[in-house]
C-alpha cells in the first residue's frame, strides 16, 4: 500500500492561474476585485487556489489571509472572523490605527472575546457590523496589497453572503483581492445562495471563473504524474480511468489509487465519487475506521485534540489512523497546524457519516457536545453545541443551546440560521405560551429572510397559541404583523377578516389602547382598498378616541387618514395628517421600526400621487437613512420602486430605469412587486427596454381586475400591463382590462397611470363614464392631479369624437397643469393632443423617451399618427378622419355608421 496518489505537478489550469495573478496585480494598482471560482466537486478549485497562494512571491509579497466556510454547524460570519483576526494582527505591524467601530466589530467576531448572547444584550446593528468590517479591511488594504482566500462559499451562512454583497461594490480602489471557491453544482434555482451569487455576478468588481473538466491530454498527464514512477499502467487502464472520471481530477486520482491498490485486476467501480470513497474506506482497519467515523461526526474540519478527547485516548494514539487516512487521500493535514485536519472532500465526510447508524450516532453526538461544553471557549461554539445536542436528541440541552444560538443569530441578522434554531426549539417546547413566543419570533425572522408566506403562517400560529394560553393581549403583535404581511401580498381582504374576527371574539378582553391599536390597523387596511367609498369618514369618526392610544397605534391612525385623503385629493387634510405622522415619528417612542419605515413609505407614495414632490423626497430620504442604519435590506426594493415612480413622473427616465432594475432584482415581497408593476413597464416601454418590461410586468394584477374589478393599489398595475399588452399587439386583452378598470372606478388619485390610457382604448360608452367620473374631481379645487388628468382625458375624448375645439381647449389646460405639477412626460402627451409636436418632441427627448421621440421623428408634417387634426391641407376630409379615428379605436363598420349617423356603405 503506497502513499497518497496525487499529482505533484500543477496541470491543466495554467490559463486560470494567470488570470488570478492578473487580477491580483490589478488590485496592487488600485483596482480591487472579488473572484468566484466555481465548479463541481473535485474539479480542482482548491488545488488552483493553493497553487495561486504558493506562487505569491517576488517583490513585496501581499498580506495573505485564508479562511473557509464549514458545512456542519457553520459559525456566523465564520470566514470573516478568521480574516478579521489576521487583519487585526497585521494592523500594529503596519502602524495602521483601528477605528472605534472596527474595534467594536472585533469584539463581536473574534473568538477570544467574551460576547454576551443573552436576550437582553444590545446587538450590533448589521449596518454597523458591515461598515466596521469594511473599515477594518480598508485600513490594511490602503497600506499594503491584501489577498483574502475563502474556500467553500456554498456552505457560507446567510450573513456571510450578504456581507459579500455589501463589500463587492464598496472595495473600489482598495489594494484588495478576494478569491473564493464554491460548488456551483449545489446552487438550486431560486435558492438564497443562487440569488446571492447571481447578484454578485452583476457587480463590475466581481470576476467569475468556472472550472471545466480537464481535457483528455491534461488528464492523462495528471495521471502519469500521479503515478510518479511507482508503477506502470496500461493504456486500457488509463483510458478506463479517463472515461470514468469524466475529466474530474479528484475522481481520476481516486480511481487510479483504487486501480493501484487492487493490482492489475480490473474491478467495476461506481461512477459516483461517494461509492468510490466507500470503497476506499473499506480498506481501513477497524480501529482506523473507528477514528475516521468519529472525525466525520465532528464535522468537515476537525481538531485532533478534540477528537482525542471524544475518543478518550491520547492524541498520539490517533496518529497512525490519521496518517493512513491521509495516505488514502481521505484527509488533508492543514499546513502549519499541529492537530487540525479536514476531509479532502465534503463527499468523503458525507459518505463516512452516512454509513453510521442513528443508534450509534446519538451517543456520539452527546459525547461531542459534552466535550465542547467543557472547553474554555465553549461560549464561542453555540452553533456546534446546538447542532450536536439536537442530533443527540437531548431535549433540555438542545432546547437551551438552540434558543441561545437563535438569539445569537438574530443579533447578527442571520435570519436563515435563526429560523433553523427556532424551529428546533419549538419542537422541543411543551409550554404553550413559550411556543407562541417562539412562533412570533419565527414570523419576524421569516419575513426578514424574505419568506412572506412562512411569516404569515407562523404569525397566525402564534396568535392561536397565545389564545390557547389564555393571553389574547399577547397575540396582538403577531396578529398585526401577519395582517401587514397579507396586505403586502395583496391579500388585504384576508387581513381585514382576521382583524374583524379577533376584535369580535376577544375585543372585550382587551385594554382600550389595545383595542384601539387593532381598530387603527383595520382602518389602514380598509383605507388601502380603493373601492372603500368613505375611508376618510371612518377615520374622522375614530379621531375622538386616539388620545388614549399608544404611539404605534396613533401612527397607524394618521397613516390611514393620509391614505384616505390622498385618494380623495384633499390636499389640506392630507398635509395635516402628514404633519401629525411626522410629529409622532420624532417622538421618543414611536412604535416598531417597521411601522416607522412603513409610514415614511405611505407619505412618499401619497405625496407622489398628489404631486407633492418635496414632501416625497423628504420621506424617501428619511426611509433610506433608516434602512441603511438598521440593515433592513428587504425593504430597499420597495423604496427603490417608489424612487422609480418619482423619477418617471419627473421625466428622469434613466434614473427611473436604474431604480426599477434594482427593485426588480431585489424584490422579495409582493408589495414591492406591486409598486414596481405600477410603473416599471411604462419606463421600459418609453426607453425601448424589453427586458425591463418583462421583469416588471405584473400580469396577475391585470388578471385580478378582469376577475373582480379594481380594488387595491396593487390592481392599479393593470394600467402598465395594458400598455405593455398594447405594445405586444395583445389589443383585445388590453382593452378588456381597461374596460374592467373603468367599470369599477371609485376614486381617481392613481389616474395618471391608467385613465389616459383607458380613454384611448375603451369603447365610447365607457369613455363617457370615465369623463363624467373624472369631471367630478373638478369640484375639489385642491385636487390638482385630478384636474390635470380630467383635462387630459377630456382632450382624448375630443379627439375620438372629432370635436376639435374640445380637444384643443382641454389639451391646452392639461399641458399647463402638467407643467405646474412637474410631469413632463404627461405634458408631452398633452402637447401632442394640442398639435404642438415640436414641443412634444423636445420634452420626450429631454426625458429620454426614445420610443416617443422616434415615433414623432418619423412624422414630416404636423399630423401625428396618433392624433387627428383638422388642418385643411391633409389628404383626408374631416368626416374621413372621423371614420379613421373610430376604426382605429376598434369599432366595427356598423358601429361607426351608428356613431356618425352615416350608412355602412358610405
Amino acid at each position: 500500500m503506497g502513499g497518497p496518489v496525487e499529482s505533484r505537478l500543477f496541470i491543466g489550469r495554467e490559463a486560470e492561474l494567470a488570470h488570478l495573478h492578473e487580477w491580483r496585480i490589478a488590485a496592487a494598482r488600485g483596482r480591487a476585485s472579488v473572484t468566484l471560482i466555481g465548479g463541481e466537486a473535485g474539479i480542482g478549485k482548491s488545488r488552483l487556489l493553493r497553487e495561486f497562494t504558493r506562487t505569491l512571491n517576488g517583490g513585496r509579497a501581499p498580506l495573505l489571509a485564508q479562511a473557509e466556510c464549514l458545512e456542519r454547524a457553520p459559525r456566523l460570519l465564520g470566514p470573516f472572523r478568521s480574516i478579521a483576526a489576521a487583519v487585526a494582527g497585521a494592523a500594529p505591524f503596519l502602524n495602521a490605527p483601528i477605528t472605534p467601530l472596527s474595534r467594536h466589530v472585533l469584539e463581536h467576531l473574534l473568538p477570544y472575546q467574551q460576547v454576551d448572547v443573552g436576550r437582553d444584550a444590545q446587538p450590533l446593528e448589521k449596518a454597523d457590523l458591515f461598515a466596521g468590517i469594511h473599515e477594518l479591511i480598508a485600513t490594511i488594504a490602503q497600506r499594503r496589497t491584501t489577498v483574502f482566500t475563502i474556500e467553500d462559499l456554498h456552505w457560507a451562512d446567510a450573513v456571510t453572503l450578504e456581507l459579500f454583497e455589501y463589500l463587492a461594490p464598496r472595495i473600489g480602489t482598495l489594494r484588495l483581492s478576494i478569491f473564493t471557491t464554491l460548488r456551483d453544482d449545489v446552487l438550486p434555482d431560486g435558492s438564497p445562495l443562487s440569488a446571492a451569487v447571481g447578484r454578485l455576478e452583476r457587480e463590475p468588481s466581481v470576476h467569475v471563473m468556472r472550472l471545466q473538466p480537464l481535457a483528455r491530454p491534461a488528464l492523462r498527464k495528471l495521471l502519469e504524474s500521479a503515478l510518479d514512477g511507482r508503477s506502470s499502467a496500461s493504456d486500457d487502464a488509463l483510458r478506463d480511468i479517463e472515461l470514468r472520471s469524466e475529466g474530474n481530477p479528484l475522481c481520476a486520482e481516486e480511481l487510479l489509487k483504487s486501480w493501484l491498490d487492487r493490482g492489475l485486476q480490473r474491478h467495476e467501480l461506481s461512477r459516483s465519487i461517494q461509492a468510490l470513497i466507500a470503497d476506499r474506506v473499506a480498506n481501513l482497519k477497524d480501529g482506523e475506521r473507528h477514528v475516521l467515523m468519529h472525525a466525520a461526526v465532528l464535522g468537515q474540519r476537525f481538531d485532533a485534540e478534540i477528537l482525542a478527547q471524544v475518543l478518550a485516548c491520547p492524541i498520539e494514539s490517533l496518529a497512525p489512523a490519521l496518517r493512513r487516512a491521509r495516505e488514502l487521500n481521505l484527509l488533508v493535514e492543514e499546513t502549519g497546524s499541529r492537530s487540525s485536519f479536514h476531509f479532502r472532500h465534503a463527499l468523503t465526510r458525507e459518505a463516512l457519516y452516512g454509513r453510521q447508524l442513528a443508534l450509534t450516532l446519538r451517543p456520539l453526538h452527546e459525547r461531542i457536545a459534552r466535550t465542547l461544553e467543557a472547553l474554555t471557549d465553549g461560549e464561542d461554539r453555540l452553533d456546534e453545541l446546538a447542532y450536536h445536542w439536537w442530533q443527540a436528541v437531548c431535549p433540555q440541552r438542545a432546547r437551551h443551546y438552540n434558543e441561545l444560538a437563535a438569539f445569537g443569530a438574530l443579533r447578527l441578522c442571520a435570519y436563515a440560521d435563526a429560523i433553523v434554531y427556532l424551529e428546533r426549539t419549538i419542537s422541543l417546547t411543551d409550554d404553550v405560551f413559550e411556543r407562541a413566543r417562539l412562533m412570533s419570533l419565527l414570523g419576524t425572522a421569516s419575513r426578514s429572510d424574505g419568506n412572506s408566506e412562512a411569516a404569515v403562517r407562523w404569525c397566525f400560529d402564534a396568535v392561536a397559541a397565545f389564545v390557547d394560553a389564555d393571553k389574547p393581549s399577547e397575540a396582538i403583535g403577531s396578529l398585526l404583523f401577519g395582517c401587514a404581511e397579507l396586505g403586502n401580498a395583496n391579500r388585504g381582504d384576508e387581513g381585514c377578516a382576521q382583524l374583524e374576527r379577533f376584535l369580535l371574539q376577544y375585543g372585550e378582553r382587551l385594554a382600550p389602547a389595545e383595542r384601539g391599536h387593532l381598530r387603527c390597523e383595520l382602518l389602514l387596511e380598509r383605507a388601502e382598498r380603493i373601492d372603500n367609498a368613505r375611508p376618510a369618514d371612518a377615520a374622522i369618526a375614530l379621531e375622538t378616541e386616539i388620545d388614549g392610544f399608544e404611539n404605534g397605534a396613533r401612527l397607524r391612525y394618521w397613516t390611514a387618514r393620509m391614505t384616505a385623503h390622498a385618494q380623495l385629493g384633499d390636499l389640506s387634510a392630507w398635509r395635516r395628517d402628514v404633519g401629525e405622522a411626522r410629529a409622532l415619528l420624532k417622538s421618543a417612542s414611536m412604535g416598531p421600526l417597521l411601522n416607522q419605515v412603513s409610514t415614511l413609505h405611505y407619505i412618499g407614495i401619497t405625496a407622489l400621487q398628489l404631486a407633492q414632490h418635496d414632501e416625497a423626497h423628504r420621506a424617501l430620504a428619511a426611509s433610506r437613512l433608516l434602512l441603511d442604519t438598521h440593515g433592513l435590506r428587504p425593504q430597499l426594493a420597495y423604496l427603490e420602486a417608489l424612487c422609480a415612480i418619482d423619477a418617471f413622473l419627473a421625466g428622469r427616465l434613466e434614473d427611473a430605469r436604474l431604480a426599477a432594475t434594482f427593485a426588480a432584482h431585489h424584490a422579495r415581497f409582493e408589495s414591492a412587486r406591486a409598486v414596481l408593476g405600477y410603473v416599471g413597464p411604462l419606463i421600459g416601454l418609453a426607453l425601448g427596454d424589453k427586458t425591463l418590461v418583462e421583469t416588471t410586468l405584473f400580469e396577475d394584477a391585470a388578471q385580478a381586475v378582469l376577475a373582480r374589478g379594481l380594488r387595491s393599489y396593487s390592481d392599479l398595475a393593470c394600467g402598465s400591463v395594458a400598455a405593455a399588452w398594447l405594445a405586444a399587439d395583445r389589443v383585445d386583452e388590453a382593452r378588456a382590462v381597461l374596460e374592467a378598470a373603468v367599470a369599477s372606478i371609485v376614486v381617481t388619485t392613481q389616474a395618471q397611470f391608467i385613465w389616459p390610457l383607458a380613454a384611448q382604448h375603451v369603447g365610447l360608452r365607457s369613455l363617457d363614464v370615465l369623463v363624467a367620473a373624472l369631471g367630478a374631481t373638478r369640484r375639489n379645487p385642491e385636487h390638482v392631479v385630478g384636474h390635470a388628468v380630467a383635462a387630459h382625458v377630456e382632450a382624448i375624448a375630443g379627439r375620438r369624437t372629432g370635436d376639435r375645439s374640445r380637444r384643443l381647449r382641454s389639451a391646452g389646460e392639461a399641458a399647463k397643469r402638467y407643467r405646474l405639477l412637474g410631469w413632463p412626460l404627461y405634458e408631452a402627451q398633452a402637447r401632442e393632443l394640442l398639435d404642438d409636436l415640436h414641443e412634444a418632441r423636445r420634452l420626450y427627448r429631454e426625458c429620454g423617451s426614445v420610443t416617443d421621440a422616434s415615433r414623432l421623428g418619423l412624422i414630416d408634417g404636423p399630423v401625428s399618427s396618433a392624433i387627428a387634426t383638422d388642418d385643411d391641407g391633409t389628404s383626408l376630409s374631416r368626416r374621413e378622419r372621423d371614420v379613421a379615428a373610430l376604426v382605429a379605436d376598434g369599432l366595427s363598420n356598423r358601429a361607426v355608421g351608428e356613431r356618425l349617423r352615416i350608412s355602412v356603405k358610405t
